[in-house]
């Protein structure tokens, strides 16, 4: 739309150009042949101050066309999200120094803590302790009371994209996230014993049946009034990642 609009302009700019122009070559040649009437100078002077007006017009329109194309372009550039990431709790280091033991005893390598998906773990334990889900919808739903996309996360994982995409919803971290749900209790031992006695969140962690050919190059952390999530992520996170003791 904005292409059309300049171009548009463009032609106009360029049309009230050709106009003064010819205007001018007619009161060169006008004024070779006799001298005119004053009506005739009359005339002559309104169309030219109207070619004067109309040209500057146009002009102006494509000029300032120009400048909001500009600022929405750099506004579109600096879409990044600002993200304030909370360090994590002694609970959260607990459970990310055991998974990592887990991985490191099955002979897998350990999973730095990344501040992005930390975040996202975060939000959804506060989120699920504040809106529990009801009914049919499991521990991977998400309110309407947030910024974010909700859903009512289901066992035959229908709305398996709210999951995925949520760490590009609340982070600028360019991968997709996989996550472990538990509820019960504070406890970083109860919630991994959870993940390791269900077969299908045990092969998550440690890469095993459909996640063997996954990589986990960033994990999340979150531990809130009795739930417990993990996030997993193939991508490196750019925003960084928690180290012990800063």
């Amino acid at each position: 739309m904005i292409k059309k609009s300049k171009e548009r302009f463009k032609y106009l700019s360029f049309f009230g150009f050709c106009y003064l122009g010819t205007l001018l070559i007619i009161g060169r040649f006008l004024n070779g042949v006799r001298t005119p009437s004053p009506e005739i100078i009359n005339l002559f002077r309104f169309f030219f101050a109207v070619g004067i007006i109309f040209t500057a017009w146009s002009c102006s329109k494509y000029l300032s066309k120009g400048r909001t194309h500009k600022t929405r372009r750099k506004k579109k550039k600096s879409g990044r999200k600002k993200n304030s990431f909370t360090p994590p709790s002694a609970n959260e280091w607990k459970l990310h120094a055991l998974i990592n033991q887990y991985r490191v005893h099955r002979k897998l390598p350990k999973i730095p803590l990344s501040k992005s998906l930390t975040h996202v773990a975060r939000t959804h334990v506060r989120d699920l302790a504040a809106h529990p889900p009801r009914g049919r919808c499991n521990l991977h739903s998400w309110s309407a009371h947030g910024k974010w996309t909700r859903c009512c996360y289901t066992s035959d994982h229908a709305k398996a994209k709210c999951m995925w995409y949520k760490p590009k919803e609340l982070t600028n971290y360019k991968g997709e996230g996989f996550e472990c749900a538990y509820k019960g209790s504070n406890d970083p031992k109860e919630a991994l014993r959870s993940w390791k006695s269900s077969l299908l969140h045990n092969e998550v962690i440690i890469n095993r049946g459909i996640w063997a050919s996954h990589t986990w190059k960033s994990i999340g952390v979150g531990i809130y009034k009795g739930y417990a999530v993990i996030w997993f992520g193939e991508k490196v996170d750019h925003g960084g990642y928690w180290k012990k003791g800063k």
